[in-house]
This record gives structure tokens, sequence and C-alpha cells, in this order.
């Protein structure tokens, strides 16, 4: 299910007024304007930000309160944004304020989007190997975490289908009891000597906080 836009507008004037940023001049300057993430899939947290995509020419915002991200009509129209993470989420879970989003019926699934995750997750790996030891526990627990929704992405990016939001990946983790061997088979995969290393230790973390281990789309 998904939230009002009328609801979702306000909650964007709040946040903005407390940023100090021109909303109405950002909706008049798009020519379209569509919520994502957590709070447009109705699955947010008290304090969960607003995530808002605009079709146009204008400068990125992000706080702790409002992510706007901003991509020029050109870049809406070409065959790496039908491909993408973020075109493939909002298709699925979008609410539109302004415009149609008639390219959604373009969007489809790429190698691009799970190349580039998989180059973010060695990045986040080699990152774990390195300082590691020079990382506060609750530290280690957040890397850890970042770390494993980024595996759950890739997992879900090779299967074709919509990013969906954070909650969501964290919700399908705890309630879908299932075998660790789905993810331990991508974190091979990848040829991660680092994220290797410290597999048994994720699965062991994620195990203390009470979250079970198995694969997002392991129903």
């Amino acid at each position: 299910m998904k939230q009002d836009s009328a609801e979702l507008l306000k909650v964007a004037k709040r946040y903005a007024d407390r940023d100090r940023v021109p909303l109405d001049q950002i909706l008049s300057s798009a020519s379209e304007v569509v919520f994502f993430g957590s709070r447009a899939a109705k699955v947010n947290s008290c304090s969960s930000d607003l995530d808002i995509l605009c079709i146009g020419s204008g400068q990125r915002h992000k706080s702790a309160h409002l992510d706007i991200v901003w991509k020029s009509q050109h870049e809406s129209e070409s065959a790496n944004w039908f491909s993408s993470e973020l075109a493939g989420h909002v298709g699925a879970y979008g609410v539109w304020l302004i415009g149609k989003g008639s390219w959604c019926s373009s969007i489809h699934a790429g190698e691009t989007a799970a190349r580039q995750k998989e180059r973010r997750i060695k990045a986040l790996s080699v990152g774990l190997q390195t300082y590691w030891q020079r990382l506060h526990p609750d530290f280690q627990h957040k890397y850890l975490v970042m770390i494993r929704r980024e595996i759950q992405r890739l997992d879900i990016l090779r299967q074709g289908i919509a990013i969906p939001p954070t909650p969501q990946l964290d919700e399908y983790w705890t309630s879908h009891r299932a075998s660790d061997d789905r993810l331990a088979d991508t974190i091979s995969c990848l040829g991660m000597p680092e994220l290797i290393t410290h597999k048994t230790r994720l699965f062991a973390i994620l195990s203390d906080l009470n979250i079970s281990r198995g694969s997002l789309l392991s129903r």
C-alpha cells in the first residue's frame, strides 16, 4: 500500500520549511515530482527521511529529514536510467505528485545496476577489512548491516526485481526463516576475500541482534 500524495506533500512542506528549502520553486520548475522510499511505501519510522525525485534542472538537497534527487530530462530518457536501481524502485514504489511516469513502461532489469552494486560491495568490504579493528562495536554492527542490505539488493537486482525500501529489506530478513545458503553463495560469487573472511562474523552479529539469517526472497 502506498501513501497518499497529499499527505506526503504535507510532510515535504514541513521538512522543506525546517531545512529552508524553496519547495514551491522546486515544484514549479520540475516536469515530474515523485515521492519514493519508505514514506511513499508507508513502511517508514518516525525518524525516516522523505525521498523526492525531480525531473528537470536543480541541485540535490540532502539532510536528515529530506533527500531531493534531480535527474535531467535527458537522463530520464536514457537507457542507463531505465535499467538503474533507482528507476526500478521509483517505478514500483513511487507516488507521483507531478507528472504521470510514462517512462516507467521502459524500465527493465540491467546488468549495469548489478555491476555497480558489486563495485559498491567490494569497496565496502575493503573498508571493512582495513578499519575493522579501529571501529567501535556499535559501528561494526552498522557496517555489517549496511553490507548485508547491499548484498540483499544485489541478489534482488540479479533477479530483475525492483529494490524495496530498506525497512522491507529488514522485515524480510527477520521474518523469512531460511538457510544462509543463498546469501553465502552471493558472497562467494563476488570473489572478495575480505568479505568472505568476515562472513561468519556477519552472520553471528546479525544473529546476536535477533535477525534471522536467510535470503530476502527465499519464501
